[in-house]
Protein backbone atom coordinates (compact mmCIF):
# COMPACT_ATOMS: atom_id res chain seq x y z
CA UNK A 1 0.00 0.00 0.00
CA UNK A 2 2.68 2.65 1.26
CA UNK A 3 4.34 1.84 -2.06
CA UNK A 4 0.94 2.05 -4.38
CA UNK A 5 0.52 5.61 -2.37
CA UNK A 6 4.24 7.12 -3.03
CA UNK A 7 3.87 5.97 -7.23
CA UNK A 8 0.25 8.00 -6.94
CA UNK A 9 1.92 10.98 -5.58
CA UNK A 10 4.60 10.66 -8.12
CA UNK A 11 2.29 10.13 -10.97
CA UNK A 12 0.16 13.32 -9.79
CA UNK A 13 2.55 15.44 -9.40
CA UNK A 14 5.53 17.14 -11.89
CA UNK A 15 7.58 19.85 -11.48
CA UNK A 16 5.99 23.31 -9.91
CA UNK A 17 7.87 25.04 -12.16
CA UNK A 18 9.54 24.44 -15.13
CA UNK A 19 11.14 28.12 -15.22
CA UNK A 20 13.15 26.55 -11.88
CA UNK A 21 15.26 24.19 -14.07
CA UNK A 22 16.42 27.24 -15.94
CA UNK A 23 17.45 28.89 -12.25
CA UNK A 24 18.00 27.45 -9.54
CA UNK A 25 20.97 28.53 -6.68
CA UNK A 26 21.14 25.41 -4.87
CA UNK A 27 21.23 23.18 -8.22
CA UNK A 28 24.08 24.89 -9.36
CA UNK A 29 26.08 25.15 -6.59
CA UNK A 30 25.92 21.29 -5.63
CA UNK A 31 26.05 20.01 -9.15
CA UNK A 32 27.54 16.63 -9.40
CA UNK A 33 28.49 14.70 -12.85
CA UNK A 34 27.08 11.94 -13.98
CA UNK A 35 24.38 12.33 -12.14
CA UNK A 36 20.58 12.55 -13.01
CA UNK A 37 18.38 15.22 -10.95
CA UNK A 38 14.64 15.44 -11.35
CA UNK A 39 11.78 16.93 -9.85
CA UNK A 40 7.91 16.84 -9.34
CA UNK A 41 5.34 18.60 -8.35
CA UNK A 42 1.75 19.74 -8.00
CA UNK A 43 0.43 22.97 -7.69
CA UNK A 44 -3.11 25.09 -8.78
CA UNK A 45 -2.82 28.29 -11.40
CA UNK A 46 -5.23 31.39 -11.05
CA UNK A 47 -5.59 31.67 -14.94
CA UNK A 48 -6.86 35.65 -15.87
CA UNK A 49 -7.34 35.80 -19.67
CA UNK A 50 -8.94 38.78 -19.58
CA UNK A 51 -12.74 37.50 -19.56
CA UNK A 52 -13.05 35.13 -16.44
CA UNK A 53 -10.67 33.91 -14.09
CA UNK A 54 -10.52 30.32 -13.88
CA UNK A 55 -8.78 27.19 -11.79
CA UNK A 56 -6.34 24.90 -13.03
CA UNK A 57 -4.30 22.01 -11.96
CA UNK A 58 -0.75 22.36 -12.45
CA UNK A 59 1.71 19.43 -13.11
CA UNK A 60 4.94 20.04 -14.08
CA UNK A 61 8.29 17.17 -14.77
CA UNK A 62 11.78 17.99 -15.07
CA UNK A 63 15.00 16.72 -15.42
CA UNK A 64 19.01 17.67 -15.28
CA UNK A 65 21.97 16.01 -15.97
CA UNK A 66 25.59 16.97 -16.13
CA UNK A 67 28.66 15.82 -18.13
CA UNK A 68 32.01 16.72 -17.20
CA UNK A 69 31.66 19.74 -19.55
CA UNK A 70 28.04 20.33 -20.58
CA UNK A 71 24.87 20.45 -18.93
CA UNK A 72 21.19 19.05 -20.44
CA UNK A 73 17.87 19.83 -18.89
CA UNK A 74 13.98 19.25 -20.18
CA UNK A 75 11.43 20.12 -18.67
CA UNK A 76 7.35 20.05 -19.43
CA UNK A 77 4.41 21.38 -18.18
CA UNK A 78 0.71 20.90 -18.11
CA UNK A 79 -2.15 23.26 -17.04
CA UNK A 80 -5.71 21.89 -17.16
CA UNK A 81 -9.67 22.46 -15.66
CA UNK A 82 -12.66 20.44 -15.33
CA UNK A 83 -15.52 22.20 -16.58
CA UNK A 84 -18.68 19.99 -15.89
CA UNK A 85 -18.78 16.76 -18.20
CA UNK A 86 -15.41 18.09 -19.96
CA UNK A 87 -11.54 18.66 -19.60
CA UNK A 88 -10.47 21.38 -21.10
CA UNK A 89 -6.41 21.21 -22.04
CA UNK A 90 -5.05 24.96 -21.08
CA UNK A 91 -1.62 24.53 -22.05
CA UNK A 92 1.48 22.12 -22.62
CA UNK A 93 4.43 23.02 -23.29
CA UNK A 94 8.21 20.71 -23.38
CA UNK A 95 11.52 22.34 -23.33
CA UNK A 96 14.74 21.19 -23.66
CA UNK A 97 18.11 22.93 -22.88
CA UNK A 98 22.09 22.00 -23.81
CA UNK A 99 24.29 24.70 -22.01
CA UNK A 100 27.85 23.82 -23.93
CA UNK A 101 31.51 23.75 -22.08
CA UNK A 102 29.83 25.40 -18.85
CA UNK A 103 31.81 24.07 -16.46
CA UNK A 104 34.98 21.60 -16.15
CA UNK A 105 35.08 18.40 -13.53
CA UNK A 106 37.75 16.48 -12.24
CA UNK A 107 36.31 13.14 -11.57
CA UNK A 108 33.10 13.95 -9.61
CA UNK A 109 34.50 17.35 -8.40
CA UNK A 110 33.02 20.66 -10.10
CA UNK A 111 36.56 22.63 -10.51
CA UNK A 112 35.33 25.77 -12.48
CA UNK A 113 32.29 27.05 -14.09
CA UNK A 114 32.67 29.39 -17.17
CA UNK A 115 31.94 32.97 -17.44
CA UNK A 116 30.56 32.51 -21.24
CA UNK A 117 29.20 29.87 -23.09
CA UNK A 118 27.06 28.77 -26.01
CA UNK A 119 23.38 27.64 -25.72
CA UNK A 120 21.21 25.78 -27.52
CA UNK A 121 17.65 24.56 -26.94
CA UNK A 122 14.19 23.83 -28.39
CA UNK A 123 10.81 23.98 -27.60
CA UNK A 124 7.36 22.48 -28.14
CA UNK A 125 3.94 24.71 -26.82
CA UNK A 126 0.52 23.79 -27.15
CA UNK A 127 -2.59 26.26 -25.82
CA UNK A 128 -5.96 24.93 -26.27
CA UNK A 129 -7.75 28.90 -24.55
CA UNK A 130 -5.45 30.78 -27.56
CA UNK A 131 -6.02 28.87 -30.28
CA UNK A 132 -2.13 27.77 -30.65
CA UNK A 133 -2.30 24.50 -32.23
CA UNK A 134 1.79 24.28 -32.28
CA UNK A 135 4.72 26.56 -31.51
CA UNK A 136 7.99 24.85 -31.84
CA UNK A 137 10.92 26.86 -31.27
CA UNK A 138 14.33 26.16 -31.65
CA UNK A 139 17.35 28.82 -30.31
CA UNK A 140 20.96 28.90 -30.38
CA UNK A 141 22.91 31.51 -28.29
CA UNK A 142 25.41 33.10 -25.87
CA UNK A 143 24.95 33.50 -22.09
CA UNK A 144 27.20 35.47 -19.50
CA UNK A 145 26.36 33.23 -15.96
CA UNK A 146 27.53 35.64 -12.98
CA UNK A 147 27.85 32.72 -10.17
CA UNK A 148 30.63 33.94 -7.60
CA UNK A 149 28.59 35.52 -5.83
CA UNK A 150 27.79 33.17 -2.61
CA UNK A 151 23.67 34.48 -1.99
CA UNK A 152 23.01 35.15 -5.60
CA UNK A 153 23.42 34.10 -9.62
CA UNK A 154 22.47 36.41 -12.65
CA UNK A 155 22.16 35.03 -16.57
CA UNK A 156 22.24 36.85 -19.29
CA UNK A 157 21.29 35.15 -22.32
CA UNK A 158 21.15 36.65 -26.39
CA UNK A 159 20.70 34.38 -29.36
CA UNK A 160 18.74 33.69 -32.41
CA UNK A 161 15.34 31.75 -32.77
CA UNK A 162 13.90 29.85 -35.68
CA UNK A 163 9.77 29.48 -34.90
CA UNK A 164 7.29 27.67 -36.64
CA UNK A 165 3.44 28.27 -34.66
CA UNK A 166 -0.04 26.83 -36.44
CA UNK A 167 -2.94 29.08 -35.20
CA UNK A 168 -6.79 28.28 -34.84
CA UNK A 169 -8.72 30.70 -36.68
CA UNK A 170 -11.71 29.35 -36.33
CA UNK A 171 -14.34 27.30 -33.80
CA UNK A 172 -13.85 23.61 -34.34
CA UNK A 173 -17.47 22.93 -34.93
CA UNK A 174 -17.44 25.52 -38.20
CA UNK A 175 -14.55 23.18 -39.52
CA UNK A 176 -17.07 21.01 -41.82
CA UNK A 177 -18.54 24.14 -42.80
CA UNK A 178 -15.06 25.54 -43.94
CA UNK A 179 -14.53 22.31 -45.75
CA UNK A 180 -17.52 23.27 -47.91
CA UNK A 181 -16.50 26.40 -49.15
CA UNK A 182 -15.55 27.06 -52.67
CA UNK A 183 -12.04 26.10 -53.75
CA UNK A 184 -11.98 29.79 -55.08
CA UNK A 185 -12.72 31.57 -51.46
CA UNK A 186 -10.02 29.22 -50.17
CA UNK A 187 -7.74 30.29 -52.23
CA UNK A 188 -8.60 34.10 -51.34
CA UNK A 189 -8.13 33.63 -47.42
CA UNK A 190 -5.09 31.38 -48.38
CA UNK A 191 -3.35 34.62 -50.16
CA UNK A 192 -4.90 37.40 -47.98
CA UNK A 193 -4.28 35.63 -44.70
CA UNK A 194 -2.50 32.70 -45.19
CA UNK A 195 -5.14 30.21 -44.19
CA UNK A 196 -4.50 26.67 -45.21
CA UNK A 197 -6.95 23.75 -46.17
CA UNK A 198 -7.08 22.92 -42.84
CA UNK A 199 -8.66 25.97 -41.35
CA UNK A 200 -5.00 27.28 -39.63
CA UNK A 201 -2.72 30.17 -39.71
CA UNK A 202 1.11 28.32 -40.55
CA UNK A 203 3.66 31.02 -39.90
CA UNK A 204 7.15 30.48 -39.15
CA UNK A 205 8.91 33.96 -38.14
CA UNK A 206 13.07 34.32 -36.64
CA UNK A 207 13.44 36.37 -33.91
CA UNK A 208 15.99 37.74 -31.63
CA UNK A 209 15.45 36.50 -28.09
CA UNK A 210 17.47 37.53 -25.11
CA UNK A 211 16.57 37.20 -21.55
CA UNK A 212 17.80 37.85 -18.27
CA UNK A 213 17.53 35.80 -15.07
CA UNK A 214 18.67 37.00 -11.40
CA UNK A 215 18.08 34.29 -8.24
CA UNK A 216 19.03 35.06 -4.58
CA UNK A 217 18.77 33.00 -1.38
CA UNK A 218 17.44 34.91 2.07
CA UNK A 219 18.72 32.96 5.08
CA UNK A 220 19.30 29.57 3.66
CA UNK A 221 16.09 28.85 3.40
CA UNK A 222 14.17 30.81 0.47
CA UNK A 223 14.89 31.27 -2.53
CA UNK A 224 13.30 34.55 -5.19
CA UNK A 225 14.17 34.69 -8.70
CA UNK A 226 12.69 36.80 -11.59
CA UNK A 227 13.19 36.31 -14.97
CA UNK A 228 12.69 38.63 -17.71
CA UNK A 229 12.61 37.92 -21.71
CA UNK A 230 11.92 40.07 -25.00
CA UNK A 231 11.53 37.97 -28.35
CA UNK A 232 11.54 40.22 -31.32
CA UNK A 233 10.52 39.46 -34.83
CA UNK A 234 12.76 39.92 -37.12
CA UNK A 235 10.18 39.45 -40.06
CA UNK A 236 6.75 41.52 -39.73
CA UNK A 237 4.00 39.14 -37.69
CA UNK A 238 1.71 39.13 -41.48
CA UNK A 239 1.88 41.22 -44.25
CA UNK A 240 -1.60 41.27 -46.22
CA UNK A 241 -4.09 43.47 -48.55
CA UNK A 242 -6.96 42.94 -46.65
CA UNK A 243 -7.45 43.91 -43.26
CA UNK A 244 -11.42 43.23 -41.31
CA UNK A 245 -12.25 43.44 -38.05
CA UNK A 246 -12.33 39.92 -37.17
CA UNK A 247 -8.76 39.36 -39.12
CA UNK A 248 -6.60 42.80 -37.66
CA UNK A 249 -3.70 42.70 -39.83
CA UNK A 250 -0.76 44.76 -39.11
CA UNK A 251 2.83 45.04 -40.71
CA UNK A 252 4.25 45.79 -37.88
CA UNK A 253 7.01 43.79 -35.86
CA UNK A 254 5.47 43.51 -32.07
CA UNK A 255 8.19 41.71 -29.53
CA UNK A 256 6.93 39.28 -27.44
CA UNK A 257 7.21 39.95 -23.56
CA UNK A 258 7.49 38.01 -20.85
CA UNK A 259 8.18 37.96 -17.03
CA UNK A 260 8.34 35.26 -14.66
CA UNK A 261 8.72 35.81 -11.05
CA UNK A 262 9.08 33.03 -8.19
CA UNK A 263 9.50 32.26 -4.73
CA UNK A 264 10.24 28.99 -3.24
CA UNK A 265 10.67 28.34 0.19
CA UNK A 266 12.81 24.99 1.50
CA UNK A 267 10.98 22.52 3.90
CA UNK A 268 13.76 19.95 3.63
CA UNK A 269 15.75 18.30 1.34
CA UNK A 270 13.30 16.91 -0.54
CA UNK A 271 10.32 19.09 -0.44
CA UNK A 272 9.67 22.75 -1.27
CA UNK A 273 6.67 25.06 -1.43
CA UNK A 274 6.40 27.41 -3.86
CA UNK A 275 5.12 30.67 -5.65
CA UNK A 276 5.16 32.08 -8.87
CA UNK A 277 3.48 35.10 -10.74
CA UNK A 278 3.57 34.54 -15.15
CA UNK A 279 2.89 37.60 -17.22
CA UNK A 280 2.97 37.06 -21.18
CA UNK A 281 2.41 40.19 -23.79
CA UNK A 282 2.02 38.76 -27.24
CA UNK A 283 0.44 41.40 -29.72
CA UNK A 284 0.22 41.17 -33.65
CA UNK A 285 -1.33 37.78 -33.76
CA UNK A 286 -4.16 37.04 -36.26
CA UNK A 287 -6.00 34.38 -34.79
CA UNK A 288 -9.15 35.99 -32.66
CA UNK A 289 -8.50 33.54 -29.94
CA UNK A 290 -5.16 34.60 -29.10
CA UNK A 291 -4.65 36.80 -26.35
CA UNK A 292 -2.60 39.54 -26.42
CA UNK A 293 -1.66 39.40 -22.49
CA UNK A 294 -1.67 36.08 -20.35
CA UNK A 295 -1.08 35.68 -16.48
CA UNK A 296 -0.91 32.76 -14.31
CA UNK A 297 -0.73 33.15 -10.37
CA UNK A 298 0.30 29.39 -9.44
CA UNK A 299 1.35 27.51 -6.04
CA UNK A 300 2.02 24.08 -4.87
CA UNK A 301 4.43 21.87 -3.73
CA UNK A 302 7.38 20.28 -4.93
CA UNK A 303 9.32 16.90 -4.47
CA UNK A 304 13.51 16.63 -5.80
CA UNK A 305 15.07 13.84 -6.01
Amino acid sequence: MRHILVALFIFFTANVSAQSVLNDKAFYDTLFTNKLFGRLGVGFNLNDDGSARKIFLLQDASLSYASSRHLFEWSDDLYFNRRKEETESNRFRTFLRMAFFRHHFEGKRKISEADFYPEFNMAFMYDESRGLNARVTSTAGITYSMHRVKWARLKIGTGISREWESWRVFDKELFPRFDSLDPVIKGVLASAYGINSRGNIVKPNWRWSSYLQFVCMVAGKVQLSALGQIQYPLQPNFESTINSPYFPVSGSRFPRLTADLSGTLFLSSHLSFFVRYFIQKDKGQLSPYAKQEVSNLAQGLVYRF
